[in-house]
This record gives structure tokens, C-alpha cells and sequence, in this order.
């Protein structure tokens, strides 16, 4: 959660003052949600801020404990009102998308941890999320999170690499009211949150050239909003 914390208020800082929420174009989230699903897994590229949030612990066939993380961060870095101010023609490289990714795996009783990032435009299949026949796919560069009946990730950060089912154990879990997630005292300092609570984990982890089977339990977590 800190690092979360960290990147959000990085790119926070780093925007434009006319993305500022308090200058508006942002869709506000300030009453429920009304998420649907599958349809809801993907992205809702208008508002500002949206991360997937997949944290789990591991056990290795090798008896040994591991923990994992793998996150999926977008930002919009205008608010649409302002597209059209773009001039054109426009090119294949501009766009309102910038993503992000964080992957970590922890070796946890040979006291290791490693993790590598990503950050790519949302354009030119660099990074985004789309439909497929499976559920939907979040993607920046090789790394990706297919959401469906189960969930697949894969991700390689030089060091490690992970490559893992989740299957969900319980249904999607809508937080507060209805989605409606509320974190102030200002209606619209709130977010649109759904969590997967209970997934169950299989796959491999790799740490430098030795591969090890798993299998855990992991957590996941959706959220969007246009507010810090």
C-alpha cells in the first residue's frame, strides 16, 4: 500500500495544473457505482485514476514460503473536455493514457525480495486494456492480467519472473455502497472498489535460473476514481 500511495502522489505532482481535479473535466464518483461484471473488470479510461491490485502468498513445491504482487496503474493526464483542444493531425504516439506496473516477489525464508517496473503510453499497443474471448486483458508490454473465469498473470522482471492461475474461491466483493467506496467528508473523495477476497493460486515462480511450482491463496483489488 505504501508504494501506491508513493506512485499516486508522484504522478499527482508531476500533472499539469488543468488536470487538477479541482479544475473539473473529470467524471466525479459521488453516489454508486452500478458495476457490472464482466464489463466492469476492464478500464474506465475518462477518470483520472485506476489501478489492479493482485497480492498473494505462496507455497513452493520445494517447501519453501514466497509472497507475490503484481499491480497495473492508469492514469488520464487531461480531463476529456480538453481533447479538443489537440491539434491535428495527431499523432500515433499522442495520448491522454499513461500506464504503469509493479511486480514483486518475496522469497520469504531465504529472506529475498525482488521487483522490477514498467511505464509505457497507452497507445500503439504499448499498454491498455481490451476485450477478448477470455474476459478482458490488461497489458504493458509483456507483462499481462487476463480477466475471466480465472485470472492469468504473467510478468518477467529479469531476476523473477511469475506465471500464475487464479481461480476464484467467492464472488466479487462490491465495497461500501454498492461499489461506492467513500473516503471523506466531501461526496466525491470516494472511488468505484470491487475485490476479488479469496482467489486460489497455481502457477510457477522463477528466481535467476531456478523454477519452482506454487500454489496460495491471492487478493485483488479494482479501484477508479478521479479524486487523490
Amino acid at each position: 500500500m505504501r508504494m501506491l500511495l508513493l506512485v499516486l502522489m508522484a504522478v499527482f505532482a508531476v500533472l499539469p495544473a488543468r488536470a487538477q481535479p479541482e479544475r473539473g473535466g473529470f467524471p466525479r464518483v459521488d453516489g454508486p457505482c452500478g458495476l457490472e461484471f464482466p464489463r466492469d473488470h476492464g478500464a474506465h479510461p475518462a477518470h483520472r485514476i485506476e489501478w489492479w491490485y493482485y497480492t498473494g502468498n505462496l507455497r513452493g513445491e520445494d517447501g519453501y514460503r514466497y509472497g507475490f504482487q503484481l499491480t497495473f496503474f492508469r492514469t488520464r493526464l487531461a480531463p476529456p473536455r480538453d481533447q479538443a483542444r489537440w491539434p491535428d493531425p495527431a499523432s500515433a504516439w499522442r495520448t491522454q493514457q499513461l500506464w504503469l506496473a509493479h511486480a514483486a516477489v518475496s522469497d520469504i525464508d531465504n529472506g529475498r525480495f525482488v521487483y522490477a517496473e514498467r511505464t509505457a503510453r497507452g497507445t500503439l499497443g504499448l499498454a491498455g486494456a481490451e476485450k477478448a474471448p477470455n474476459g478482458v486483458v490488461l497489458r504493458l508490454r509483456d507483462w499481462q492480467a487476463v480477466i475471466g473465469p480465472t485470472h492469468q498473470l504473467t510478468a518477467d522482471g529479469g531476476e523473477f519472473s511469475l506465471d500464475l492461475t487464479l481461480t476464484p474461491a467467492k464472488p466479487v466483493v462490491l465495497h461500501g455502497n454498492d461499489g461506492y467506496s467513500r473516503k471523506g467528508s466531501d461526496p466525491a473523495s470516494a472511488s468505484c472498489y470491487a475485490s476479488f477476497t479469496r482467489l486460489e493460486a497455481a502457477g510457477t515462480l522463477r528466481l535467476d535460473e531456478r523454477e519452482v511450482t506454487v500454489r496460495g491463496l491471492a487478493w485483488m483489488d479494482h479501484e477508479f476514481s478521479s479524486q487523490l
